[in-house]
């Protein structure tokens, strides 16, 4: 457990943010393996089925992947207070909940499969290994979704390396379970999916023994705690608006599923590999703001406000540092970053497509990374309003342009639309920023350093 206020800033970000950053690469290495092998294995149809349906898993994990980020901002305050009786009760109760309801959700979601895949417009001939992704991945859902509840957890007391550790554990686990269904067991889709619920299970029972053993140093362990709705509804002031956020993120990419879909299998398959390459990117730069996330509430608990100015500066550089090599050999390398996914059967059209992106559209995702800063930092300092109004304005346009450039150009059309609307809200986020507002009322005269009115008197 470690307070990342104390000692150089500098050097405590770049600790904290390296395990987060090798966490993320492993955790999106179930995803990267199960399109690697879809595309080496089962061809463009497989990467389809994988990818027609993922819109409809998102959308719902979303929300509890922005609660879960809001939980993680209240337990680093509670930590940086040194309040472990809260911050347990807050754990047991939330943890509880959570699993509750993404599994009522996750039952619902199986059982309705049919009509929910008719709205996606997924094409008959990838309509069967798209279902069978489709339920396998909500079977996995509450325990995917406790899994990254952890990750916050832990993030919270300053142990950033523990889900480095689970991630290559399950990423192994993964692997093997991947090549045997696919190469030895022959059941395709099916395997993939089966194989990501087994690891994720694996992960869940590893961070609650984990959990456990940090109760004992924080001296609460002999604490009986029992699910208590009190301590979820303390939570919802941080974590609902996050919760609100990412689905209205996701919401969009939802809506416009059907539009996705009708470009034909080889355009889904094409973008199931942009969003491999995205998740990619966006995993440096996102690991790098969670470090702020993290810090900023540490700050406010310690009462150490002249810090966060500072640290929001820290964290764009360390993301510059970490985004610019690896979006450069994306850059220079496309035809071998294909080569991951596609055999030599694969469509000239689908390869083509990826490289476009690449090429012209991926370096749009500067003005991602600043906005995802951003969106961490309204995070730290508990301003829901921005960030909501923020990344509704992000969706909306997405929306807009999708609806009227896909018609027009195609999977261009799509690629552009989200460039686009990267940098609507970057600019909305800049005049924010100079504002003022990007910090709530009560803290501002401490994070710039005025003085109120009272206190000048």
């Amino acid at each position: 457990m470690k307070d990342l206020t104390s000692g150089n800033i500098y050097k405590a970000f770049f600790l904290f943010s390296i395990p987060l950053i090798l966490s993320s690469i492993l955790s999106q290495a179930f995803g990267i393996i199960d399109t690697s092998i879809a595309g080496l294995f089962l061809g463009s149809k497989g990467l389809a089925a994988l990818g027609a349906s993922s819109s409809a898993i998102v959308v719902v994990e979303a929300f509890f992947w922005g609660m879960n980020a809001g939980i993680g901002v209240y337990l680093s305050g509670a930590f940086g207070e040194k309040n472990y009786e809260e911050f347990k009760k807050i754990v047991v109760s939330n943890r509880i909940f959570i699993f509750a309801v993404t599994s009522t959700l996750a039952l619902l979601a199986i059982i309705l499969n049919g009509p929910i895949l008719k709205f996606l417009n997924v094409e008959d001939v990838i309509y069967i290994d798209s279902r069978n992704y489709f339920i396998l991945m909500f079977i996995n859902m509450p325990f995917a979704l406790i899994t990254h509840l952890y990750i916050y957890i832990f993030s919270s007391m300053g142990m950033s390396s523990f889900p480095m550790y689970i991630s290559m554990a399950s990423s192994v686990i993964n692997i093997v379970g991947n090549i045997l269904s696919v190469t030895v067991l022959d059941i395709g889709v099916i395997g993939l999916g089966l194989s990501t619920v087994i690891s994720t299970i694996i992960s869940f029972l590893l961070y609650t023994i984990k959990i456990r053993k940090c109760y004992k140093e924080m001296e609460v362990d002999k604490l009986s705690c029992r699910f208590n709705f009190k301590y979820v509804k303390r939570v919802f002031p941080a974590a609902i608006p996050n919760g609100a956020q990412q689905l209205s993120m996701y919401l969009a990419g939802f809506i416009i599923s059907p539009i996705k879909n009708g470009l034909g299998y080889t355009a889904i398959a094409s973008l199931s590999i942009v969003g491999k390459v995205e998740s990619m990117m966006s995993l440096f730069y996102g690991n790098c703001a969670r470090t702020i996330s993290t810090y900023i509430p540490q700050c406010v608990g310690a009462k150490k406000y002249h810090k966060i100015k500072k640290a929001i500066g820290v964290s764009f550089i360390q993301s510059l540092v970490f985004v610019i090599p690896v979006m450069l050999v994306i850059w220079l390398f496309p035809q071998i970053i294909c080569l991951l996914f596609f055999n030599s059967e694969t469509e000239a059209e689908v390869i083509q497509n990826v490289v476009t992106y690449i090429k012209i559209f991926m370096p749009f995702m500067f003005f991602h990374a600043f906005s995802n800063a951003f969106h961490n930092v309204f995070r730290g300092l508990k301003n829901s309003t921005q960030l909501l109004i923020s990344t509704s304005l992000c969706s909306v346009a997405s929306i807009i342009l999708a609806f009227t450039l896909c018609p027009i150009m195609g999977i261009k059309g799509y690629y552009l639309q989200a460039a686009l609307s990267w940098i609507i809200e970057c600019i909305y986020i800049v005049i924010v920023y100079v504002s003022g507002k990007w910090i709530p009322k009560p803290l501002r005269p401490m994070i710039l350093g005025k003085k109120t009115s009272e206190s000048s008197e």
